[in-house]
């Protein structure tokens, strides 16, 4: 297999840095939106989400879910903190780190398979409640941001297969090439 271009290489790691964004923005939606499913109109409740139920008058506090929540709020903060990372490659370039594009390739396949379980969970609650209607927006939304970590974590992997990191060597006296993480010698003497 070739290596990509320089050109190629770069529009990898922006279309993976600009996935976990994007997936990462709709996780946010949708845990903080109201709006996962229309309700029936039963007993007055007129939308819920994974906080709130509300009527025409009033929004109660949604007790249900606290292990869909407790995922949510966990994937989605570590999740910002690879995203930090990943953006962070743009200036300090981490192609010297040893296996840094399969490492954030296999993290964005754990938050996605963690963001699917959290969903499952959600639709499970939603869609069996005796105030189901309809499904509403934050719910599509959280379902994209699966996607989305599932697409960047599957392109950050093959990136990584495709273009492994870069040895960090350097060239002795003798024109031999040494790996830099030797150890130096305990003094040196001048000449």
């Amino acid at each position: 297999m070739t290596r990509p271009s320089g050109d190629a290489s770069f529009k990898m790691m922006a279309a993976v840095a600009a996935l976990v964004t994007f997936s990462n923005l709709c996780l946010l939606i949708a845990l903080v939106s109201n709006y996962w499913i229309y309700a029936n109109g039963r007993d007055g409740v007129l939308y819920l989400g994974i906080w709130k139920g509300c009527t025409v008058d009033q929004c109660y506090t949604q007790t249900a879910g606290v292990y869909m929540k407790t995922i949510f709020i966990i994937t989605f903060i570590v999740a910002v903190l690879v995203n930090v990372v990943v953006l962070l490659n743009f200036k300090y370039d981490f192609s010297t780190i040893k296996g840094y594009k399969k490492y954030v390739g296999k993290l964005m396949l754990a938050f996605a398979f963690l963001e699917a379980t959290g969903m499952t969970h959600a639709s499970i609650l939603f869609i069996l409640s005796v105030f189901y209607s309809s499904l509403h927006y934050a719910y599509f939304v959280g379902w994209i941001a699966v996607a989305s970590a599932f697409a960047a974590g599957v392109l950050s992997f093959y990136h990584g297969h495709i273009e492994p990191e870069i040895e960090d060597t350097t060239t002795t006296v003798q024109g031999t090439t040494t790996v830099k993480s030797e150890s130096p010698p305990p003094y040196s003497v001048m000449p």
